[in-house]
């Protein structure tokens, strides 16, 4: 299998990370073992985090998009939000794709946006996400792989869902595991951080691509 592209090269796909996302999101299917975090499934795009979310608001899937790295002014304020079109952007690649924007939530000056999609995840993905969100059985929580001196307990429940997964925008591989940080923060952007596309949401959208 191909390796995961190295940070700050272009991925190979970047023309069409909207539809290789979606392509996951409903299609892929999970071990019926895997644990995923509902927010890893994600891609760097001009500063932008591009996150495909199997359960995001009212426990639909969502594609949102954060600003990677906010700028805040004086006043409090962020000096670098979404830019609105970026936002349209997205929603017209979604619906090229041949998805459903059912809803948009955002706030006035947003860093980040959620495009609620109508059409459901792949059913082992949710149930990998819904996995993640229960949080370990035994310790009753998403930190228990960190050792003791971390709040942990050295528990393998994290890292052993991790086997066999498949991600997107990994040139068809298998990204390397998460560590049990990676489960512990639910603003992570650790896999994000991994793949960083050259292209623009401009041309992408102008290109109407589809998965």
């Amino acid at each position: 299998m191909s390796s995961t592209p190295a940070l700050g090269a272009p991925h190979p796909l970047a023309h069409n990370f909207i539809g290789e996302g979606l392509h996951w999101l409903h299609t892929v299917a999970q071990p019926d073992t895997a644990i995923i975090n509902p927010r890893l499934g994600a891609i760097i795009v001009n500063g932008q985090v591009v996150r495909f979310v199997p359960i995001a608001w009212g426990g639909s899937a969502a594609i949102i998009l954060e600003v990677a790295d906010v700028h805040w002014g004086l006043t409090g304020g962020p000096l670098n939000p979404l830019p609105l079109d970026t936002i349209g952007d997205i929603a017209r690649l979604i619906r090229a794709c041949g998805d459903t924007v059912s809803d948009i939530h955002c706030a006035t000056a947003p860093v980040t946006a959620t495009l609620q999609i109508q059409q459901p995840p792949h059913p082992t993905l949710r149930a990998a996400a819904e996995r993640y969100l229960r949080g370990c059985p035994v310790h009753h929580s998403r930190r228990c792989g960190l050792p003791p001196n971390r709040g942990g307990y050295n528990c393998p429940w994290y890292s052993a869902g991790q086997r066999g997964i498949s991600w997107p925008f990994t040139g068809g591989g298998q990204r390397k595991p998460d560590t049990a940080e990676d489960a512990s923060g639910p603003r992570s952007t650790r896999a994000a951080d991994q793949h960083t596309a050259a292209s623009t949401l401009k041309e992408s959208a102008a290109a109407g691509t589809h998965a």
